[in-house]
């Protein structure tokens, strides 16, 4: 039994939906126009931007997501399957890269500067963004708070 949770992009296309409930209303009364479908504006195709799956050990919840894995049309230099501690693995490493790169450049700096051009997890975030499309992380788990933080500037 495989539980799915979808996120998908919060804007809803408003106009697309009053115009299939404006079309559906004139089918239901028999005063349909040749014309209405063709006045409508094209469809938005709703994006998900995560897919989480849960269950029970034994499911099949790695087998799933290694088969949308295969079947995804996006080119393998532009997807990835990684286990949830390889990733939190490399994420750290490249955190420390350009924590270390910083220092180097601009030295030692004891005011705490918040901005996205400095916070080394957006930088890591935005290298992942160019390299990935597609990413796919089997055995997500997250027990220590410093990586939920992490997670949550990754994900965002």
């Amino acid at each position: 039994d495989v539980k799915v949770n979808v996120n998908v992009n919060d804007n809803v296309n408003v106009k697309v939906k009053n115009a299939m409930e404006d079309v559906t209303s004139k089918q239901n009364h028999n005063n349909r126009n040749n014309n209405d479908c063709q006045n409508l504006p094209p469809p938005t195709i709703r994006i998900p931007r995560g897919l989480y799956m849960y269950g029970k050990v034994g499911t099949g919840k790695s087998m799933l997501m290694d088969t949308f894995f295969e079947c995804s049309p996006i080119s393998p230099r532009k997807k990835r399957r990684i286990h949830f501690y390889a990733l939190m693995q490399e994420v750290h490493k490249r955190t420390h890269n350009w924590k270390k790169m910083d220092l180097q450049m601009r030295g030692r700096n004891f005011t705490i500067d918040t901005s996205d051009a400095h916070n080394p997890v957006i930088r890591v975030a935005k290298e992942m963004a160019i390299e990935t499309s597609l990413l796919c992380v089997d055995e997500f788990h997250v027990m220590d708070i410093a990586d939920a933080l992490i997670l949550s500037q990754l994900f965002q």
